[in-house]
């Protein structure tokens, strides 16, 4: 590993241990409820915590609910917020009380709590105070939250113009998959200048397991969640990252033909991240192909080094198409039955084939999706056939050698 990435034994984060909603006086609301955070929650390395829920007053409107941490106010959260299921409930009385019962806010807190509780106190018209919840923190080390089952069940790893998107939307869609956004946190893969995000942060992203269970019903070992980020798949650091501290996840790979993939990426540059103002034509002529070719063979599998050159516009479309050298780093940490190897011309013509196979390695029943091709669909003019021809001269020998380490033909060879 790469000294700048952060230290899993040396961290610790806080998190909420406890969230206790106090019994409702029945002579002051009709209802209040703390609705995040959840026993579990991590509170990230800013010290931000999302506290939402409502409050109903009986005689006299809530019109705000305060948090304390040791008898200082942190955070006043106005009762704005419009919950429908009690506007059905409720609509006469908010039109009295003039209020909409639901409170939310991102809270600031010290980055490092231990011990310590949250008092929510509801704010009455008239200025009194009653308090109508608690939520208790403690400090706990990253290892232990791994070792509680927090973490991603499956990583797709790339690649990069793959249908990594559809693929893990699909997934999402199942009821055993605990949705979470954002799809691409590159956690194991993008450099740190200095690193900005903590294993407190990416843990964070996989803690509504529990959640999940309580509404809907499953346990948590019947549910599964992930991370899906296609720069893991060829970044040199990001299979031993994954291995030390995640051995048994499950891996998933999508390959597509080299040459479409490389088109469709410099279309991704140019739409999605505008930093590519040449045309095709230009980005894949023969000088520049060439002149890519030759740093590449200077320098090897060196991209940092890549992305200080001039080349680097081309040699990006090049490198993520050399699937062989990608997968003999991951082979080398990972045993191959533990990471599966999608086609994704499957997922354009055999739909059904390529669904099965995916939900089959995760051990999930393979739910019917009707709108396959909304997901992936992205439209360009086609190439001219001259830069197609150009590029299957070049990814030749490349995808040789992806046939002989898979021993598996694609149909795109």
């Amino acid at each position: 590993m790469t000294s700048n990435f952060p230290d899993l034994a040396e961290q610790s984060v806080s998190i909420i241990a406890h969230v206790d909603n106090f019994a409702i006086n029945h002579d002051l609301f009709h209802s209040h409820r703390i609705v995040k955070p959840s026993a579990g929650t991590i509170i990230d390395r800013k010290g931000r915590l999302e506290l939402s829920g409502w409050v109903i007053g009986k005689h006299l409107p809530v019109i705000a609910v305060e948090v304390f941490l040791d008898n200082q106010l942190i955070g006043e959260l106005p009762t704005d917020i419009e919950r429908p299921g009690l506007i059905q409930r409720f609509g006469e009385l908010i039109e009295k009380q003039n209020v909409k019962f639901g409170f939310r806010q991102i809270l600031n807190l010290p980055t490092l709590l231990n011990e310590q509780s949250l008092i929510i106190k509801a704010v009455f018209s008239n200025a009194d105070r009653v308090s109508i919840g608690q939520i208790d923190c403690k400090s706990c080390s990253t290892e232990q939250i791994i070792q509680n089952g927090v973490g991603p069940d499956f990583i797709i790893i790339g690649a990069m113009k793959a249908a990594t998107s559809a693929i893990y939307d699909y997934l999402q869609r199942h009821p055993q998959v605990v949705p979470r956004r954002p799809k691409e946190v590159n956690f194991f893969s993008k450099p740190p200048k200095p690193y900005q995000k903590s294993w407190g942060w990416y843990l964070s992203l996989f803690t509504g397991r529990a959640e999940y269970s309580r509404q809907h019903g499953l346990s948590p070992e019947q549910l599964l969640m992930g991370d899906a980020s296609p720069s893991y798949i060829s970044h040199p650091d990001s299979p031993a990252r994954i291995k030390a501290t995640f051995p048994k996840v499950k891996l998933i790979a999508s390959l597509r033909n080299p040459t479409e993939r490389a088109i469709s990426h410099y279309h991704h540059q140019v739409k999605r991240v505008k930093d590519e103002q040449r045309s095709l034509e230009e980005a894949f002529s023969v000088a520049n192909l060439e002149q890519a070719v030759e740093a590449m063979s200077l320098h090897g599998d060196n991209v940092p080094l890549f992305r200080t050159l001039d080349t680097w516009n081309t040699s990006r479309y090049l490198l993520h198409g050399q699937y062989a050298a990608q997968l003999k780093n991951w082979f080398s940490v990972f045993p191959k039955e533990q990471i599966l190897i999608i086609d994704y011309h499957d997922l354009e013509h055999r739909p059904k084939k390529f669904l099965e196979e995916l939900f089959g390695f995760l051990e999930l029943d393979t739910p019917i999706i009707d709108d396959l091709e909304k997901v992936y669909a992205n439209s360009y003019s086609s190439p001219p056939s001259e830069i197609k021809e150009r590029l299957n001269e070049y990814f030749q020998p490349f995808n040789q050698e992806l046939k002989n380490l898979l021993n598996r033909d694609f149909k795109w060879f």
